[in-house]
């Protein structure tokens, strides 16, 4: 059903922007990849099935081409559209909409937003795939890197309000969304139903705060599981008494999950510190609960930003420890419990340093270059081709041309 609203939307507005004034931009990426492990290959995101490893030079990952227009729909409601054409791992039609939804606002205080907006989880969200409008080549991987979902469909209401010299808005949203993951050569769809969340910002000149709130129902298809749950089924009694409790800590059907964010940056002088910690949280043992974050300082040069960014995850690793189970007997399902259960389990720290030069108003190159230390068993964010997850220390670079008109 909610597609059918954003295709109605999509058509309704084309149908009035005959009459009306268009305001059309565009922006875009072109990016190239570097990595140094034959074990770990490189990706932005869990969603993503390209890893760039050692020897690959990569111009998939990071570059995309948009187009984002804007029309009046009559007093006070406006429409807007935008589409981003870039390398989506199992895409559909859709995928390819970030954003289409109309928007009512009435006076200066109060915005109503229906349609495709942009799931309200970071800092850098509604502008997340316009490269230019950010000081580094890409987002933190640690934060960004571990939520696929790429737009939802619902909506959404905001109020805006002085308070003394500070600009606070309050915003509440509500819809569902759908995406994949990519893990051990395999694909998962993830269903997150009933997403109700919150954010609180609070703006004042040259420093501003956010926080943000947001919970659903998350459904996982995950062949692998569903193969943990039959094998589990069809042991006898006197090797694991007791089963059926285990069934619903394994559970990734309609479960609980949780995201909860505090961002922030200040401007002195030429200096920008930013920082962003985030923690992701859900009713499963499959899914460890994750806490990430990063801090990162740039300093302005003329058209020249030099910046530095440091970053990590951390997360428990699950180690089976089920009371009354003859685990000398079923090795192998003990182990495959044990790997499903630390997917999420990223355990990592990076150190960025990079340059951002502006070419003109509308033209910036930028150059990245990033050390990660992966743990033992901590390499979520990445794709592993080895049996096993040992911990290493992987370079990567990126090197990025982007334009905003």
């Amino acid at each position: 059903m909610p597609r059918i609203i954003i295709i109605l939307l999509i058509y309704f507005s084309a149908f009035y922007a005959h009459a009306n004034e268009l305001e059309w931009s565009s922006f875009g990426t072109l990016a190239m990849t570097l990595s140094d492990s034959k074990q770990y290959g490189f990706r932005r995101d869990i969603r993503s099935d390209n890893g760039v490893f050692e020897g690959d030079v990569d111009f998939k990952e990071f570059s995309l081409i948009g187009g984002q227009l804007e029309t009046k729909l009559g007093n006070n409601v406006d429409f807007v559209g935008q589409v981003v054409l870039r390398d989506i791992a199992k895409s559909k039609w859709d995928d390819y909409i970030s954003l289409a939804f109309m928007r009512y606002t009435p006076n200066t205080n109060w915005s109503f937003r229906l349609g495709r907006l942009s799931p309200d989880l970071f800092m850098i969200t509604e502008y997340r795939n316009v490269n230019i409008a950010y000081s580094w080549a890409k987002v933190p991987t640690e934060v960004y890197g571990i939520i696929p979902f790429l737009y939802y469909d619902g909506a959404d209401v905001s109020y805006s309000t002085r308070v003394g010299d500070a600009l606070v808005r309050a915003k509440f949203f509500a819809g569902e969304s759908d995406s994949i993951v990519f893990a051990d050569s395999e694909y998962e769809g993830l269903d997150l139903d009933k997403m109700l969340g919150s954010s609180l910002t609070y703006d004042k000149g040259d420093w501003n705060l956010q926080f943000r709130f947001s919970q659903g129902k998350l459904s996982a298809k995950s062949n692998a599981v569903d193969l943990i749950n039959t094998q589990i089924a069809l042991l006898p009694d006197f090797i694991w008494p007791n089963k059926q409790a285990f069934y619903s800590k394994v559970n990734l059907k309609n479960i609980d999950a949780k995201y909860l964010s505090l961002s922030g940056q200040k401007y002195l002088g030429n200096w920008l510190f930013s920082f962003e910690l985030a923690q992701v949280d859900a009713d499963s043992k499959m899914i460890s609960t994750l806490n990430s974050g990063y801090v990162s300082a740039a300093y302005q040069y003329n058209q020249h930003t030099f910046y530095t960014v440091i970053a990590q995850t951390d997360s428990k690793q699950y180690k089976f420890n089920e009371v009354g189970v003859n685990t000398a007997l079923i090795p192998e399902l003990i182990q495959a419990i044990d790997y499903g259960a630390n997917f999420y389990s990223s355990n990592q720290q990076s150190m960025s340093v990079g340059w951002r030069w502006d070419i003109t108003p509308s033209i910036v190159s930028k150059l990245q270059f990033t050390r990660t230390d992966i743990s033992e068993n901590g390499d979520t964010l990445w794709i592993n081709t080895g049996l096993d997850s040992p911990k290493e220390k992987v370079n990567s670079l990126v090197l990025s041309l982007s334009f905003a008109l």
